[in-house]
C-alpha cells in the first residue's frame, strides 16, 4: 500500500485505516510467531478467529454507503436523546394528571379496582402503562378500560 499510494496513506482521511492495517499486520505476525513457537492450539485458534474478523473490517473502507449510514446514525443520536427526553417529560406530566384524578376518584368511591391500581397506582406505573400503550407493549383497550370507570374523558381522549 505504501508503494502504491505513497505519502497519501498518512493523510488525515487515510490515517485511521493505515493504523488499522498496521494493527492487522501486527496481529497476523503475532499469529505466525505463536504458531512457530508451538503455543497452545486453542490460544492460536482464538487469535486467528479475531484476526479473521478484523480482516473483514478492512472492506468497510471501500463501502461508502455503509460509512454514510454509520455517520448518519452517529449524527442523529443527539436528536434521539432529545426526543426520548421530551417523550419522558410528556409521559410524566400526563401521569401526574392521571394520578391526581385517580386519587380524587379513590377518595370518593368505596370500591377499589385492582387493575386501576396496578396500571396507574403510582406515577412510574402510570408512565409505564402509557408508554406500553404508545409503543404496543400492551393492548390499548386493556390499559384504557380501567380509566373509563374513573372518568370517561380519559377513555375518549387518551
Amino acid at each position: 500500500r505504501l508503494a502504491v499510494l505513497g505519502k497519501t496513506i498518512f493523510s488525515k482521511e487515510e490515517r485511521v485505516w493505515t493504523v488499522f492495517d498496521l494493527f492487522l499486520i501486527f496481529t497476523s505476525s503475532m499469529e505466525y510467531v505463536l504458531e512457530t513457537y508451538d503455543m497452545s492450539f486453542l490460544r492460536v485458534l482464538r487469535i486467528a478467529r479475531v484476526t479473521r474478523v478484523l480482516r473483514t473490517l478492512r472492506g468497510v473502507n471501500n463501502v461508502r454507503e455503509l460509512r454514510l449510514m454509520v455517520a448518519s446514525m452517529k449524527s442523529s443520536f443527539i436528536t434521539l436523546v432529545w426526543a426520548s427526553t421530551f417523550l419522558a417529560f410528556v409521559l410524566y406530566i400526563v401521569s401526574v394528571f392521571i394520578s391526581m384524578e385517580l386519587a380524587t376518584h379513590l377518595r370518593n368511591t368505596a370500591e377499589v379496582d385492582e387493575l386501576l391500581i396496578e396500571f396507574y397506582g403510582t406515577i412510574p406505573a402510570c408512565m409505564l402503562s402509557l408508554f406500553q400503550a404508545i409503543t404496543g407493549g400492551n393492548d390499548w383497550a386493556n390499559l384504557m378500560s380501567p380509566l373509563q370507570r374513573v372518568n370517561y374523558y380519559f377513555y375518549t381522549v387518551c
